[in-house]
């Protein structure tokens, strides 16, 4: 790039004859036609020399290189003052002051003008060696120091050992991580030999030679190469490491580095790999299941004899062979295996499909393949491993199953209808009875005795009982089958109503507990719940004062509830009977009751994924409990 020349004049025809007088010169001239132009042209260029005249209208050339030396880039920019009136040394020393190096007046004799502007132009190439000289020294120091730096921080930082040896084998630098593998301190190995820390065993001698030829540039085993060595620690442990040397010339004299990797973990590793290899191999012809190996082609690599067991064919005839041409696959088999294999190389991890085998007999088998990736180092896909157990019995198995279900599903179908039909069947003449004794007890009392009274009333008792154990096991049967829309129940309102429906005596106090929280579940089946809990409560009660309590307890993940009473109790052996369908405690004729509502209420909570329990102390009272998970009221489905 050509060194550029500012010339200043508020007239184009001076400029004109200033780079006419300096055409000889190879430089690029610049023309500024006020001191305002020339300070914006210094902002746009880097300048050796500027040309200014002195008489300029609005900013003279003595401001112009006042304001030039105030800015940074300009303020040793050298500058020539060209003036054709201003020639008295009054003027001459006002522009030395401005800063100004030299000071020409018209008529300019060319020669002079020439020679002092290739002087500046001359110091301008060497201020731009100089400059330039700087640079690549600091960039060269720089560099050195960064060097330095990077390796003080690989040295430090790296967890192989690093040593330098000299020529006589003395140990001058190690790092920390080699202090760690041999248990010295620096200033403990510095000064060692290196023979004393490395000890080859019976190649020790093929080793030291090796390293005399490294000295002396012969062709060495060692040079640049990674061997494998014994060497011992500070507490005379020996261990295996592997060493890489390498020359390097120092002040011009022969030193080694060396990086020393202490291997114990990987020798320990690869003597269990050897074991795990031995043991895989055991497994692998062992197990009881087909195993297959492929590579990521598709190409049998190895495989046990089981497949092969239960077709009739010999495992080793294909090795080698893609997996989709075995010849006891049918043409359907082949295809999918091939659908499969392009799904592994999109990437799907696990696949696993059923496939038919055909014997060497002719018999038709099935088998589910299970095929799970190898990978390489790099985490990639480099073949598969399959597992293949014959599931031909299983699947006759399942469809036998299945067929058992659809079998007992038409029954279960054919047990609703019938249900339905039976009770409506048996209903009717159930009312018929039970209305006709009461016409008759109430037409012909007169005409019974006390007794024949007491018959016709029992009549309508046993009537009505079994009226309500149609309907109990009807409510008992359609728990679970029947389903109903979940909605949220703020159980403030709702067990109020359920107290209300009940018409408790007035010797009977039943206490909620405030604040009972709100629930989203299914309406019909919650209220069943505390109708039938209440209920026994209620029925139960054997105190002139009696006392019910209804509240809860928030357990975090699920709700607790309780209804206790201080009735008659119940004995701790007959805890688990009262819960099963028909028992009743009391004889029926003595205390109405199905024996089917703490059965139904049993099943409501189990099919909300919850508990039901009691407590009881006999004359004191009973506490039922029973808890519904939280996260199952919102997802369970029933």
């Amino acid at each position: 790039m050509k060194p550029k020349i500012l010339i200043v004049d508020d007239k184009v025809q001076n400029l004109v004859a200033l780079e006419t007088l300096l055409c000889d010169l190879d430089v690029e001239f610049v023309r500024a036609l006020s001191g305002n132009e020339a300070l914006q042209k210094v902002l746009e260029h880097d300048f050796a020399i500027a040309l200014i005249d002195v008489q300029m209208p609005e900013m003279d050339g003595f401001e112009t290189v006042e304001l030039l030396r105030k800015i940074k880039k300009t303020k040793y920019l050298p500058v020539i003052f060209v003036s054709a009136i201003y020639s008295e040394n009054y003027y001459r020393i006002k522009g030395v002051e401005s800063g100004a190096v030299d000071f020409i007046t018209k008529p300019i004799i060319p020669e002079i003008l020439f020679g002092k502007v290739k002087i500046f132009l001359g110091i301008y190439e060497q201020k731009l060696q100089l400059e330039e000289e700087i640079k690549r020294r600091i960039k060269i120091e720089n560099e050195l120091a960064e060097s330095e730096e990077k390796f003080r921080t690989i040295s430090t930082s790296a967890n192989d050992g690093i040593i330098m040896i000299d020529s006589n084998d003395n140990i001058i630098y190690c790092n920390i991580a080699a202090e760690k593998i041999f248990g010295y301190k620096e200033n403990e190995i510095v000064g060692k030999t290196l023979d004393r820390i490395i000890r080859s065993g019976k190649h020790h001698d093929t080793f030291i030679n090796a390293l005399r030829k490294l000295k002396k540039k012969e062709k060495s085993t060692i040079a640049d190469k990674i061997i494998e060595l014994t060497a011992i620690k500070k507490n005379e442990n020996e261990f295996p490491i592997e060493l890489s040397l390498s020359s390097v010339k120092i002040n011009k004299e022969w030193n080694a580095v060396g990086i020393i990797r202490d291997i114990t973990e990987r020798v320990q590793a690869n003597t269990k790999l050897q074991k795990s290899e031995a043991k895989y191999r055991s497994i692998f012809e062992l197990s009881p299941e087909a195993i297959v190996l492929a590579d990521q082609f598709g190409t049998i690599i190895d495989t046990n004899d089981r497949l092969f067991d239960w077709l009739g064919y010999e495992s080793k005839s294909v090795i080698g062979k893609k997996l989709f041409k075995l010849p006891f696959l049918p043409k359907e088999s082949s295809k999918r295996i091939i659908e499969n294999f392009h799904k592994r190389m999109a990437g799907k991890e696990v696949l696993s499909y059923e496939l038919d085998f055909i014997t060497k007999k002719g018999e038709k088998r099935i088998g589910l393949v299970l095929a799970s990736p190898l990978k390489n180092g790099k985490g990639r896909i480099s073949g598969d491993l399959i597992l293949i157990p014959d599931i031909t019995e299983r699947k006759a198995d399942e469809e036998l199953k299945g067929m058992l279900i659809k079998q007992l599903e038409t029954v279960n179908l054919e047990l609703k209808e019938f249900a339905y039909v039976v009770s409506h069947d048996l209903k009717a003449p159930l009312r018929g009875i039970s209305t006709l004794a009461e016409w008759i007890l109430e037409d012909y009392t007169d005409k019974f005795d006390t007794e024949g009274k007491e018959q016709l009333r029992l009549m309508i008792s046993r009537a009505h009982r079994m009226h309500n154990l149609i309907d109990g096991i009807l409510q008992y049967s359609r728990v679970g089958r029947v389903k109903e829309d979940k909605e949220r129940i703020d159980l403030n309102i709702l067990i109020p109503e359920i107290i209300d429906s009940l018409n408790p005596p007035e010797n009977i106090e039943i206490v909620l507990d405030k604040n009972l929280p709100e629930i989203n579940l299914e309406k019909t089946r919650i209220q069943q719940v505390f109708l039938n809990l209440i209920s026994n409560a209620i029925k139960y009660m054997d105190k002139p004062k009696g006392l019910i309590k209804v509240g809860y307890e928030d357990k975090k993940e699920k709700w607790e509830f309780f209804i206790q009473d201080n009735g008659p109790g119940i004995e701790k052996k007959h805890f688990e009977k009262v819960f099963k369908i028909f028992q009743t405690l009391q004889s029926r004729d003595k205390m109405e009751s199905t024996g089917i509502g703490l059965t139904t209420v049993k099943k409501i909570i189990k099919l909300f994924n919850g508990d039901i329990w009691l407590e009881s102390e006999l004359g004191k009272g009973t506490t039922f409990f029973f808890s519904i998970p939280k996260k199952h009221i919102e997802e369970i489905e029933i």
